[in-house]
């Protein structure tokens, strides 16, 4: 099972890069990006900041880390988060999430991927005139790392233990919102069926591990946004956590208000959001500048 992130449009900038371009996109980093991002318009975002930026309220970012240094999430983190890492133990394979730091060190806080500094971005980035500007740009961020849980080989009862982890602790540090831009694949199967294979009763159980999660932030009056998958060239099947009573799931539409292409769709899904060409933050990489995407 392929537990991945939703990157619906996200660039990640490449290793190498002409110097003369790099010059060039590092003069557009500092610049106003705000008017390119046609998102902000679409959903009426400067009438809504008229009513609230999101100030006082702390979103959990359950994705693949954060750069902590990049100026467009300046100032805008709770804390450094966790990070959930596998280590072994009495020969056994075990994950634990840990506390995280915004310096070097064994629990460091990275995004080696770039989703989880391009959805901040999205959520919360720092309205300071240069670069992008987040939804909510009062609000602050707890970046939960799960990236060493969604690779191709974790099993999805390893992937439940890391996504329960990630949410106990965003309700115990007191997040309002917890955002989940990323998901797998869950069987066809109904819950209501007989399981037919040990590996249909495993992923069942799973799944129903990660939805009690998010009932357990439902209860304790934390709202989960989940991403509804970006499959529907490929299936449209459902997946972990969209398939979750308590969870607000998310579709995706483009610049014509039309749902995008690759975008699941079904009955269940709660709204749709920008989700095609969305400008945001990425992390810097050795041989590119600091620059959001």
């Amino acid at each position: 099972m392929a537990l991945v992130p939703m990157a619906q449009a996200s660039a990640i900038a490449p290793q190498k890069i002409n110097p003369g371009l790099a010059a060039e996109i590092e003069a557009w980093s500092h610049s106003d990006m705000s008017s390119n991002q046609w998102g902000l318009e679409a959903i009426r975002a400067s009438t809504a900041w008229r009513t609230s930026t999101g100030a006082g309220t702390t979103v959990a970012v359950i994705d693949t880390g954060l750069d902590m240094t990049h100026p467009d999430l300046a100032g805008q983190t709770v804390s450094a988060g966790y990070v959930w890492q596998f280590g072994t133990e009495n020969g056994r394979t075990v994950g634990r999430l840990r506390p995280a730091t915004a310096t070097p060190g064994l629990v460091q806080q990275l995004d080696l991927i770039g989703h989880g500094t391009h959805v901040a971005g999205v959520i919360a980035g720092n309205p300071n005139g240069e670069g992008i500007t987040g939804v909510a740009p009062g609000a602050r961020v707890i970046p939960i790392n799960l990236a060493a849980a969604l690779t191709e080989s974790t099993k999805m009862s390893r992937f439940a233990t890391a996504f329960t982890a990630a949410i106990d602790a965003a309700i115990r540090d007191g997040a309002r919102v917890i955002n989940v831009s990323l998901g797998g694949a869950e069987l066809e199967l109904p819950w209501q069926a007989l399981p037919r294979s040990e590996q249909e009763r495993t992923t069942i159980a799973a799944s129903r591990r990660i939805c009690a999660a998010i009932e357990r932030a439902r209860m304790a009056g934390v709202i989960t946004v989940v991403a509804a998958g970006n499959s529907a060239h490929d299936g449209n099947q459902r997946s972990d956590p969209g398939v979750c009573p308590a969870a607000i799931e998310v579709g995706a539409v483009g610049p014509s208000l039309q749902r995008a292409y690759f975008s699941n769709y079904n009955a269940r899904i709660d709204l749709t959001a920008p989700g095609v060409g969305v400008l945001s933050s990425v992390p810097s990489r050795p041989d590119t500048p600091s620059a959001p995407g």
